[in-house]
């Protein structure tokens, strides 16, 4: 008797024969080619890498690099796609998490870059890794790793890199797409869920109500961002003295690491046991006034880390994509970067997507899939 096949592998081949027709569908009158391989990026993404869908290489060399930071090297990892010769280069940048570049969903948006024939580069921030978003290091790394993968003649054409950031690190990617010390080094910069203005951003956490271009809506944040802002700014919430063991209980907090979060809360003071208490309960309102409170201080360090009124600086396209119901940082932030790039005259691309949560993609309409395959494919093309 000849065994039927699984669930799972029934559902891969139905995925599979969607998204090649996609790319002929959305093919049509266009090169198919940068389409079969947006596709191809979506199906990597779900560990299937049809050979119907050239070019799509499975063969990836994966190397570990150090490279030269401004005060210590910086880890990173170099994904090159096998016999391509000097393809285009892209540096992509992870979200605030402990993993860094081990990031499963990193990892994988990386390995389905290189099948469709880019050489990507993807640095440690260790900032960012630590949950620390306004830290200048992170734009340090970042202008490092795209300086010397643009000059990498080697490896990659001559023409600059293109830069895409993930979550935080999207934003991040934006304000150092302005600098003039980039031209010619930079070819394009894309933001997949990154934010314009962090102490907006910040306000949401803890009002659930977004500031969006249309007007002020109603929104329900996701508990993780409070955490992150306690952690980050632990002398805004609790006296000095309760400023290690806070941090040290809410990062095991953010690492789901309970009982040592549990344990590095015994040290605090009964204030400092009530903040992580709130953020162990996910209580956010009870914060909202501190959060308020502390965003004047905080303000200057949010700013530097933020696009926000310094988009018409930037001198190549930039593709923005955001999760239609994005609950860490609201689409309109987004919204908020196209409307500033558009007025300025900057070539930009938005995509708005159910297809996309946070930063990881879920499951849409075929016609809103035919869409991130033509924002993918405009990306792969730029």
């Amino acid at each position: 008797m000849t065994a039927q096949p699984d669930a799972r592998r029934l559902r891969r081949r139905a995925l599979t024969l969607l998204l090649v027709a996609l790319a002929v569908i959305v093919g049509v009158g266009r090169p198919l080619e940068r389409h079969a391989r947006a596709a191809a990026m979506l199906l990597g993404l779900t560990g299937e890498f049809p050979a119907a869908l050239a070019p799509v290489r499975d063969d990836v060399v994966v190397e570990e690099l150090a490279l030269a930071g401004a005060t210590s090297p910086v880890r990173a990892r170099l994904y090159r796609p096998a016999g391509v010769a000097r393809p285009r280069g892209i540096v992509l940048a992870h979200g605030v998490h402990q993993l860094g570049i081990e990031e499963p969903r990193l990892c994988a948006l990386a390995y389905a870059f290189a099948r469709a024939g880019e050489v990507v580069l993807t640095p440690e921030l260790s900032a960012l890794a630590d949950y620390r978003i306004d830290d200048a290091s992170n734009r340090e790394t970042l202008r490092a790793a795209v300086r010397w993968l643009a000059h990498r003649d080697e490896l990659v054409r001559a023409g600059g890199v293109g830069l895409v950031g993930i979550s935080f690190a999207g934003g991040l990617s934006l304000r150092l797409a302005e600098e003039r010390s980039l031209d010619g080094e930079l070819a394009f910069v894309a933001s997949i869920g990154g934010h314009d203005d962090l102490a907006r951003v910040a306000r949401f956490f803890v009002t659930d109500r977004v500031e969006a271009p249309e007007g002020e809506i109603a929104w329900t944040a996701h508990d993780y961002g409070l955490a992150v802002l306690v952690y980050d700014a632990p002398d805004r919430f609790v006296a000095r003295a309760d400023v290690p063991a806070l941090r040290a209980a809410v990062r095991g907090f953010l690492h789901e690491s309970y009982g040592q979060a549990a344990e590095a809360a015994l040290a605090l003071s009964p204030d400092g046991a009530a903040v992580y208490d709130h953020v162990y309960r996910r209580d956010r309102r009870a914060l909202r006034d501190r959060v308020l409170a502390a965003l004047p201080a905080l303000a200057p360090s949010m700013a530097e880390a933020s696009p926000k009124g310094r988009i018409g600086a930037i001198r190549v396209p930039i593709f923005l994509l955001h999760g239609a119901a994005d609950n860490v940082v609201p689409p309109s932030e987004s919204r908020w970067i196209a409307e500033e790039a558009r007025a300025a005259g900057v070539p930009c691309t938005l995509l708005i997507s159910p297809v996309i949560g946070h930063a990881e993609v879920g499951k849409a309409s075929l016609a809103a899939k035919a869409e991130l395959v033509r924002f993918m494919a405009s990306l792969l093309d730029a």
